[in-house]
């Protein structure tokens, strides 16, 4: 998939009509979920993204020495921190986050995804899903 047509689907999935708003949510993203998987898997995800994306994965520094010392905090700091990252409000970190998860899903292979995945708590998955807790996931397009 390429940048723009990331951004189109984000931008749908969100309903978001502003798209200086998508593409601070689309940095964010990758950015925040670039600190919470450890570099390899990183690598592993940029190989499957739009280049205008690569960078964003792996803005922290310095890089972790094992996955042991990549930081680990819950989908709700990571929502927080991409809302912190985008300057947006929590319920549109929330909603972008969301987009882009589900835009992500449609962009990598079904097995990268399972990878990431494996890296993150449990209730990660209802973020690729599009849902919240309590409610059911979004249908793929």
């Amino acid at each position: 998939m390429d940048y723009e047509r990331f951004v189109k689907r984000v931008r749908e999935e969100a309903g978001f009509g502003d798209e200086e708003t998508a593409r601070r949510g689309i940095e964010a993203v990758p950015s925040t979920l670039g600190e919470r998987v450890y570099r390899t898997e990183a690598s592993h995800l940029a190989a499957q993204l739009p280049r205008e994306l690569k960078p964003a994965l792996f803005e922290r520094e310095p890089p972790e020495l094992d996955r042991a010392s990549v930081p680990p905090y819950s989908l709700e700091e990571f929502h927080n921190r991409v809302a912190a990252r985008a300057d947006l409000g929590r319920p549109a970190a929330v909603r972008i986050a969301r987009a882009v998860a589900v835009v992500l899903k449609e962009a990598i292979a079904p097995g990268e995804l399972a990878h990431v995945l494996a890296e993150l708590p449990a209730e990660f998955a209802q973020l690729f899903d599009g849902s919240s807790p309590g409610t059911a996931p979004r249908s793929s397009r």
